[in-house]
């Protein structure tokens, strides 16, 4: 029987969106996730997040999530595939529309370091930054932001193409990134998507793996940065994400500066002989025992202020540096 909803969506998809944007950095090769949400509840061998699918559900060939049921602080719900094998370049499209309430869409990559890539579409801002590593002390850094027009009700294909250190994130000419990091590469084991406030659906899941294109033409999507809605930090309205994009821009600009690295240098060691020594972090279940010695063991406690010690040195060097995002 045919479904009329799918059939409208479909024909609004088309005509507010078009066709799906051609690849920049990649070809499509083989596809390994092909979910158009046929079946009548979530395929929990492709979305094994979903094993208590609070605010989910399929109906009608979509998939549906409500956060107002979410019991995330944040009222957050997540949907995610960990790859049966780590994938390399890849290429991931979709068809999202929020219905109501929408605040922000997450699409986030992990490595064997944990978040790797995190895509962030806001209403007013969209962006792409690199997660600090897992088991590093490193800091977020990020790759491109621009501004953003995105609606409830209107439909829209989103594509992700991450080929080597490169990221392509489009929706339309004038909502699309392009940045690039080293960690970018590192083979993906896991997607996530995590849609935060309101109701919406997603359709037409997939995800191919990437052949590399020979010569990419980035010029022609360096050029269209002048069409795009334009982002001006100093106007940010949201404090936290400010002060904590200042920082990182900050940060990624003393790279250079060898009393810098010195002390970043110094507080990776240190980090790391802390997790040599005391083994807390190689699983979740180990946690409780870490709280533990953080109030019964000298020693540990003791390296703990150690390194606090130079993280505070750390901020400090950067607001000398930078006095004004004191």
């Amino acid at each position: 029987m045919i479904n009329i909803t799918k059939i409208l969506f479909l024909t609004l998809f088309l005509l507010h969106s078009g066709h799906s944007v051609e690849s920049l950095f990649l070809e499509k090769g083989e596809v390994f996730i092909d979910e158009d949400f046929s079946g009548d509840s979530i395929n929990l061998k492709l979305w094994q997040s979903a094993k208590r699918p609070v605010g989910q559900k399929v109906e009608g060939r979509f998939y549906h999530y409500d956060c107002s049921q979410s019991k995330d602080p944040v009222q957050r719900i997540s949907m995610g595939h960990k790859f049966s094998e780590p994938i390399g370049d890849l290429i991931l499209e979709f068809k999202f529309k929020s219905i109501n309430g929408f605040k922000s869409l997450n699409i986030g990559f992990n490595g064997e370091q944990g978040h790797c890539l995190v895509n962030r579409f806001d209403k007013d801002k969209i962006y792409s930054y690199k997660y600090k590593e897992q088991n590093k002390h490193s800091y977020f850094e990020y790759e491109d932001i621009a501004g953003a027009k995105l609606t409830d009700g209107q439909e829209y294909t989103i594509t992700v193409e991450i080929s080597g250190p490169n990221v392509f994130v489009h929706i339309d000419d004038q909502h699309f990134l392009v940045g690039q990091n080293e960690r970018f590469k590192n083979p993906k084991t896991r997607i996530i998507f995590g849609f935060i406030g309101g109701q919406g659906k997603v359709d037409s899941v997939k995800v191919w793996k990437g052949k590399a294109v020979a010569n990419p033409d980035i010029s022609k999507w360096s050029a269209k940065k002048a069409q795009r809605y334009p982002y001006n930090l100093k106007l940010e309205t949201d404090k936290a994400f400010k002060k904590k994009k200042l920082l990182a821009d900050a940060r990624v600009s003393l790279m250079d500066d060898e009393e810098y690295v010195r002390l970043l240098t110094a507080t990776e060691d240190k980090w790391q002989s802390i997790r040599n020594k005391y083994k807390f972090f190689m699983h979740n279940s180990l946690r409780k025992k870490e709280k533990e010695a953080r109030k019964s063991n000298e020693d540990y406690k003791k390296l703990l202020s150690e390194f606090a010690a130079l993280e505070k040195a750390e901020l400090a060097y950067v607001y000398k540096k930078f006095p004004e995002l004191k």
